[in-house]
């Protein structure tokens, strides 16, 4: 039986020795966001999220005008009608699925004055796989190649016609007829491309008190604030009985009815866990370790990974902050208790309800019952 219980001390203190060991690091995350303009207008964006020189996260967009892929042309004597596509093409490293929003467009024309007028018809959404689209399945089992607004008869067949010849024109490179042709007509458009990365450096150490907090306190709390409310409920079943006694006794000018405040309770918890959450940075947080967070901000396209390197250009951030996120045992306490009651208050309510009508009318009784003696 000692030699049980000496395995067991010593396993817990190896778990709590790599626990300690495991939140005391250091790690680096840069994330880098890039605009791609033509003429003035946002063509592509980017986003990449690296940890420790490993990249955690890609996403882009592409938007895109398909008027030259399809479009669909009315005109009388005054105005001149164009409908059309736009779309935005959203890929994401989480997900195996490309994600693409069209838009029905309207365009109106004034003949006289050639004045345009643009209109948003509605939307929808295109999962596509490897270049195709793919089928979604509705709660109700059917099957959907794209998912939002419904149009016009009209233009609801207009897209269905039209829709591969839109994601293969996405989804497919430019082609050049040889290498004597020309250049795409984007490459001779005005081209900006704005960049900000931001670098933060994390640096974790554990926090003794709040580790011991979580194990050996946070049990006593809960339980402590869960028989409290047991014998608040037993409380107000106590109070109601006396308010149906007094009703009827005529010992009181109005009716007694007490019952516990889930609406109060809820406020309560909200305000306490606002007050507990991680202020900085929450995404980068290790669970039971204060952090130091350092932020360096830059404005252009630049390798922030090889600033360590000899023969690297030295680039001075725009932009410099510091953080700290320290865990609270005193906040962490008052969360958990807070939450506890609400939870508990809600419970409390619904057994209180039943149990302080029956209490209140079992006063009644005996105030009706003894009054009459």
């Amino acid at each position: 039986m000692k030699i049980g219980r000496k395995k067991s001390a010593f396993f817990l203190l190896l778990s709590l020795m790599s626990l300690l060991c495991s939140c005391m690091s250091t790690r680096e995350y840069i994330k880098t966001q890039k605009t791609l303009y033509e003429d003035d207008i946002a063509v592509e964006e980017s986003y990449e999220l690296t940890r420790d020189k490993k990249l955690i996260e890609s996403k882009s967009k592409k938007f895109y005008d398909l008027a030259d892929v399809c479009s669909d042309v009315e005109s009388n004597e005054t105005t001149l009608t164009m409908r059309t596509f736009t779309a935005i093409k959203e890929t994401n490293s989480k997900s195996e699925n490309d994600s693409v929003t069209f838009s029905l467009m309207e365009y109106q024309a004034d003949k006289a004055t050639n004045e345009i007028q643009s209109f948003i018809l509605g939307a929808k959404v295109v999962k596509v796989k490897n270049g195709k689209v793919t089928s979604t399945t509705d709660p109700n089992g059917g099957t959907h190649r794209a998912t939002g607004d419904t149009f016009s008869n009209e233009m609801e067949k207009f897209f269905d016609e039209n829709l591969d010849n839109l994601v293969n024109y996405m989804f497919s490179p430019p082609e050049l007829s040889d290498e004597n042709s020309v250049a795409p007509p984007s490459q001779n458009k005005k081209q900006q491309e704005i960049t900000s990365a931001e670098k933060v450096v994390v640096e974790s150490v554990p926090n003794g008190n709040y580790i011991f907090y979580s194990i050996v306190g946070k049990p006593f709390v809960i339980l402590g604030v869960t028989t409290w409310n047991l014998i608040k409920c037993a409380g107000y079943a106590f109070i109601n009985f006396a308010g149906g006694y007094n009703a009827v006794a005529g010992k009181n000018d109005r009716v007694i009815w007490m019952m516990p405040s889930y609406k109060k309770s809820r406020a309560k918890a909200d305000a306490a866990k606002e007050a507990n959450k991680i202020e900085h940075y929450p995404e980068y947080h290790l669970p039971f370790t204060n952090n130091h967070i350092t932020v360096e901000k830059y404005d252009r396209d630049i390798s922030v990974l090889t600033l360590a390197d000899e023969n690297a250009e030295e680039i001075t951030p725009i932009e410099r902050y510091e953080y700290d996120n320290t865990m609270s045992v005193e906040r962490s306490a008052s969360a958990d208790a807070a939450s506890t009651a609400a939870v508990a208050g809600v419970i409390g309510t619904v057994v209180t309800i039943p149990v302080s009508a029956v209490t209140w009318v079992g006063g009644a009784a005996s105030g009706i019952y003894f009054n009459k003696k």
